[in-house]
């Protein structure tokens, strides 16, 4: 369960167009740069709890998103690719290990200022809209304040 949420998470930061920090807030590209809290999660269309990720640290990076498990510190990267030409945008996440490493998982993902939500599928075709259905995860990022950090 972890894993999944962790993958959420990290698909959350996924593109086809390579972003760059300096493209940040310009227009001409989405970025979803940054540092992120989780603050909501929904799996199969159930709420799920925040006990295991509420300190998880989640950095988006232009190629990849990063976690920090709290119990080992050790960081999971998940690569992503997004399509900001669509509406929501379209991301394939890619994981780098555990049980899901190698595998391309499909979704959307909208940000609206600090918020930025994200819905992908664990098998088959990417969510059509931001409720988590059979075997879909909805993650809600909140990019994180300095003093968060």
């Amino acid at each position: 369960m972890r894993t999944a949420t962790y993958l959420a998470a990290a698909a959350l930061l996924a593109f086809v167009v390579p972003v760059r920090a300096e493209d940040k807030d310009k227009g001409d590209k989405p970025s979803l740069i940054g540092a992120y809290k989780i603050v909501s999660c929904e799996k199969n269309g159930k709420k799920e709890t925040l006990d295991n990720v509420k300190d998880m640290k989640i950095e988006v990076s232009p190629a990849a998103v990063t976690w920090w498990n709290k119990d080992s510190g050790k960081p999971t990267n998940v690569y992503y690719k997004l399509d900001a030409s669509q509406k929501p945008w379209a991301i394939q996440l890619t994981p780098t290990e555990g049980e899901h490493k190698g595998k391309t998982f499909q979704g959307i993902v909208e940000k609206e200022g600090n918020t930025v939500r994200i819905c992908y599928s664990e098998s088959g075709k990417a969510p059509t809209g931001f409720k988590a259905g059979e075997n879909q995860k909805c993650l809600v990022l909140e990019k994180m304040n300095k003093s968060d950090k």
